[in-house]
């Protein structure tokens, strides 16, 4: 063979070994499913629907504490299943118990969780163990009695941070009673109206009846404080003070 020939052949070879090599170099494996790494990314918010109910404490939910949520969960795994429920006449899955669980595991840790069916995937599979509990044939006023149960003694909050929250779902409450009077569960249902809803929600929170109606008046007149005293920055009385005297 010619010597020109030959270094040809050879300067073709070690651009074949360098291509190869590059192609080693950068030919990165998929992410994995839990990790979010799959092409198409599906929220489980696309499937579940949070219910109001457990909106109220989960905008109590800061950013730091979704970031240490999420760093437990990476580190112990998910302790505490997720609560499924559905109404009766709906076929609407609401989550009523774990929404800021989903979320430190979709936005903070990038897992994906659901498939494109809606199907709970990775680590939130049920192959896994038990990870979701979905019970049907509720409504709306015993998923609120239930929300408020899960809440009431786990969550660390102040007075106003209750009385808040004992407001809001007074007024869920109120809500549901005027929109279901004809569905099953009366136990779970006021019977005379706000007076009646605003006693029982006190009650579950541990919070003068005062305190609540104060704070009704702040979620219809001083809207703008509200998130304050869910960050535990502000109290409901200093608010509605704010509202009755604006020049103070």
């Amino acid at each position: 063979m010619r010597r020109g020939a030959s270094a040809t052949t050879t300067l073709r070879h070690s651009d074949n070994t360098n291509g190869q090599r590059r192609k080693r170099l950068f030919a990165f494996k998929p992410v994995s499913n839990e990790a979010g790494g799959s092409e198409t990314k599906y929220s489980w918010r696309q499937f579940y629907t949070p219910h109001p109910a457990a909106e109220v404490f989960r905008k109590m939910t800061t950013d730091d504490q979704l970031r240490k949520l999420a760093q437990d969960i990476e580190a112990n795994g998910l302790r505490l299943p997720i609560q499924v429920r559905r109404v009766l006449g709906d076929t609407t899955d609401y989550v009523i118990d774990g929404i800021s669980r989903l979320d430190a595991m979709e936005k903070e840790l990038g897992w994906q969780i659901v498939n494109a069916k809606g199907n709970w995937a990775g680590k939130m599979s049920t192959s896994r163990g038990t990870t979701v509990h979905h019970m049907g044939s509720y409504t709306h006023e015993r998923i609120v009695a239930e929300v408020t149960s899960y809440n009431e003694h786990r969550r660390h909050l102040n007075q106003s941070q209750r009385g808040i929250a004992a407001a809001e779902l007074a007024e869920l409450l109120t809500s549901y009673l005027s929109d279901n009077k004809k569905l099953p569960h009366p136990a779970h249902r006021p019977s005379t109206g706000i007076t009646e809803a605003v006693k029982q929600t006190a009650k579950k929170m541990n919070v003068g009846v005062a305190t609540v109606h104060r704070a009704r008046t702040v979620l219809k007149h001083a809207a703008a404080k509200i998130e304050a005293i869910k960050s535990g920055k502000l109290s409901v009385a200093k608010a509605d003070d704010f509202y009755v005297n604006p020049s103070r």
